[in-house]
């Protein structure tokens, strides 16, 4: 996988901090981290796409968040033809 796709839920602490650790994770590893827009903005990087568009994008989805945020993402990949 070279390009991950990074959606956390704003107003959650924990995702703040996770970000600040992996997404240099990421990048040591040759992994491009594709944040949507919100994400960016949290965690104060570039490179921002917009949700609906993300998951044509990237080879994998991670979801920082709770149920809510990992629902409405499902419904984003929802009408995809892959796993």
């Amino acid at each position: 996988m070279k390009r991950i796709g990074i959606i956390a839920k704003l107003h959650k602490p924990e995702a703040q901090a996770i970000l600040q650790e992996l997404l240099p994770w990421l990048t040591a590893r040759g992994v491009e981290a594709v944040p949507d827009e919100e994400t960016a903005k949290l965690a104060g990087i570039a490179g921002a796409q917009p949700k609906p568009e993300l998951p044509g994008l990237v080879d994998l989805l991670l979801v920082l968040g709770g149920d809510g945020t990992l629902l409405s993402v499902a419904r984003l990949v929802g009408t995809r033809d892959v796993p």
